[in-house]
């Protein structure tokens, strides 16, 4: 897939030239902004095979975001896209699972709540280019390198914590369309791969898991409601997957699991 991106990317760039870029999406690309809104988790853990699932989480929890994206001229090389950005979500989900016995080998269906928490920190770095014929039209090719964490503790007599974390890189597209002089919209797709997935509990070695693809899509919208104040609203969904860890010491094992994530937020920014 990252093979496909990349021949995209190279492919895109016939299509772009020293067209002047627009004045509008460069004001948009140049803001800090802070956004509020809505975090929805679906996680499923599969069973030998991954004919079937063993456990899920799956609910929402509110979420904050804070970021800056700037596009300029570095090193007299003009429109580097540069974009940095912190997001985390706090809240329940409902888990769907079993307690196995050890000894027999035995499950029993098991439900509870569980609380999260989440973290996710993102660094794109690109070269915006404004499209021939279309100057209200902006292309961004970009690599992307992120790190994510996830805690869950489902409460209960038989709850305990677990904490996932993994780095990301990836290659994107970001497209953006001026549609009058303030407003901007928005769309990217972005290709990865996870690096160093792992998982860690209280009482156990720490499980290392194998590394998947990590793919992404967004779309967003950006009004300006003066050139320094601007308002905006964002769509994105981010799947993933992590794979069977091997069985440690006390002959346990994390499983392959599928994560989906969905976020929606809303907010207000600042342009520089």
């Amino acid at each position: 897939m990252l093979k496909k991106l990349s021949s995209i990317l190279i492919s895109s760039l016939f299509l772009v030239g020293a067209a002047h870029a627009n004045d509008s999406i460069i004001t948009s690309n140049n803001q800090m902004s802070i956004d509020i809104g809505n975090h929805f988790l679906d996680y499923h853990e599969l069973t030998s095979g991954g004919q079937g699932y063993a456990d899920s989480e799956v609910g929402s929890q509110p979420a904050a975001k804070l970021s800056i994206v700037q596009q300029s001229t570095f090193l007299g090389v003009k429109d580097i896209y540069t974009a940095l950005s912190y997001e985390y979500s706090r809240g329940l989900t409902d888990y769907t699972g079993a307690l196995q016995n050890l000894q027999t080998g035995a499950t029993t269906p098991y439900n509870t709540v569980t609380r999260n928490a989440t973290s996710d920190y993102d660094l794109r770095i690109g070269r915006s280019f404004a499209v021939v014929g279309y100057t209200d039209v902006q292309v961004t090719p970009f690599f992307d390198y992120g790190y994510h964490s996830w805690s869950r503790f489902p409460e209960g007599a038989y709850g305990y914590q677990e904490n996932y974390a993994n780095q990301e890189a990836g290659l994107g597209l970001l497209v953006q369309y001026a549609v009058t002089p303030k407003l901007v919209v928005n769309g990217e797709l972005e290709f990865g791969h996870l690096i160093d997935p792992k998982m860690d509990t209280a009482g156990s070695p720490e499980f290392i898991l194998h590394s998947r693809a990590s793919n992404s899509l967004a779309f967003g919208v950006d009004y300006a409601m003066t050139r320094t104040v601007h308002v905006n609203m964002s769509y994105q969904l981010t799947s993933f997957q992590y794979g069977q860890s091997a069985v440690n010491s006390q002959e346990l094992f994390e499983p392959d699991s599928k994560t989906a994530v969905q976020s929606v937020m809303a907010g207000i920014g600042l342009h520089f």
